[in-house]
């Protein structure tokens, strides 16, 4: 019997598939945007910029804050009927140091994620995200086999409700043909997102909030909103980054939502590049410069920033004409492309950076031009220069997306 079951099986999921591509397109993985990024990029080239003025700051500037993550497996669903929440989502993500913590990612219905953990240990993890974080008691026990795997979930969520589900999967999954996931609207006002979707299947959930059952959203008949993925997700985030010297490297501290923390950084030489490296309590995170001109003290020009989760490429953005090295207010508006790519898989996303002077700040404008939910998420970073600091605030700004047009007019030229 069990052939045919599996042959039925097979062909619902095809026909779960067709449902999921043909009535929810903006919700299907998609291709890659571009297949050659070099050949989008064009020959490597500097800015162009020139450092004539006064130098403001020592170390190399940062004009971005990095984030990403390799969830290595994790169970999701949609409430159907919640007044305040939506999506939630359950994972393991592992520490550098090899520890793993168990977190819950739950988004309002404006899109607003909150991290839930249910140790200090992971507490310690999450504040590495770009989301708030709530200690709401999580505990999560896992089954699993060669065949199937369960998620039997109970956490408080941030508004206090209790949330208990039982989450079932097979554990073979598959390859989607499509990869380059979608990133719906999950803190659609804190960061551009870039998702490689490795390998998935459909999930099985039944939901209880405060004891009552709670409905699941479902895509079609027979086809509920609940998966098991195996994904990276990355890019860059809103938030405050003061930048201090240290002793003979550089000194990040970050705020975000009242939590600070102190990263360290290390510079590292590559013939003609220099790269900084910070490394914070789950991800490393890479910036990559060149030396341009001669001397002894040539400025360095940005190429490219990277988030590294372990052995994983979670985020890798490449920029040219390389940006301008911002130790000096640059003389005018320098405009560079952009393409960025998840997992060891390029193309995934494309725009441009301008980068310009406004009064006695540095302004940088990140703004995607595809697939959609890149570009909807526009962001705008300010350096301003001072008591030997440097301090970037930044913004997801939806009015700067698709040219000026706003976040709405994303949908439209992703379809051309």
């Amino acid at each position: 019997m069990r052939r045919p079951i599996a042959q039925i099986a097979a062909v619902l999921l095809s026909v779960a598939g067709l449902a999921l591509s043909s009535c929810y397109p903006y919700l299907a993985p998609k291709d890659a945007v571009v297949s050659g990024p070099a050949q989008y990029l064009g020959p490597p080239a500097p800015s162009s910029a020139t450092y004539d003025g006064e130098r403001l700051a020592d170390p190399p500037v940062l004009p971005f804050r990095l984030w990403g993550l390799d969830f290595e497996e994790e169970v999701l669903f949609e409430l159907a009927d919640h007044p305040a929440y939506a999506m939630v989502e359950v994972t393991r993500v592992r520490g550098r140091d090899g520890s793993e913590a168990w977190f819950a990612l739950v988004s309002e219905r404006n899109g607003l994620q909150h991290a839930v953990v249910g140790t200090a240990a992971a507490e310690r993890l999450a504040e590495t995200f770009p989301v708030p974080v709530h200690n709401g008691r999580l505990r999560v026990i896992y089954l699993a086999t060669d065949e199937a795997v369960e998620y039997d979930v109970a956490f408080h969520l941030p508004n206090g409700e209790l949330l208990q589900a039982t989450v079932k999967a097979r554990r073979p999954g598959k390859a989607p043909a499509h990869r380059n996931g979608n990133a719906m609207n999950h803190s659609a006002d804190r960061v551009i997102a870039v998702l490689d979707l490795e390998e998935f299947n459909w999930a099985q959930v039944s939901v209880f909030v405060e004891g009552k059952r709670a409905r699941v959203r479902w895509l079609a008949p027979f086809l509920p909103f609940a998966w098991r993925l195996q994904q990276t997700a990355g890019g860059l985030s809103w938030g405050g980054m003061d930048q201090l010297p240290g002793e003979g490297d550089v000194t990040l501290e970050l705020s975000l939502d009242e939590v600070a923390e102190s990263i360290p950084f290390r510079t590292e030489q590559h013939g003609e590049f220099v790269h900084l490296v910070g490394t914070d309590r789950i991800t490393e995170q890479i910036y990559r410069f060149k030396r341009v001109g001669s001397g002894l003290d040539p400025p360095l020009e940005l190429v490219g920033v990277e988030v590294r989760h372990g052995d994983v490429s979670v985020i890798n953005i490449e920029f040219n004409p390389a940006l301008p090295d911002l130790r000096w207010r640059p003389d005018k508006t320098y405009r560079s492309l952009m393409v960025a790519g998840s997992n060891g898989r390029d193309g995934y996303m494309v725009g441009r950076v301008e980068v310009r002077t406004e009064g006695d700040r540095v302004v940088i404008d990140v703004m995607p031009e595809h697939p959609f939910w890149a570009c909807e998420r526009p962001l705008r970073g300010k350096l301003q220069y001072g008591d030997s600091r440097v301090r970037l605030r930044a913004e997801i700004t939806p009015e700067l997306a698709a040219g000026g047009a706003g976040a709405e007019a994303c949908f439209e030229l992703d379809e051309d």
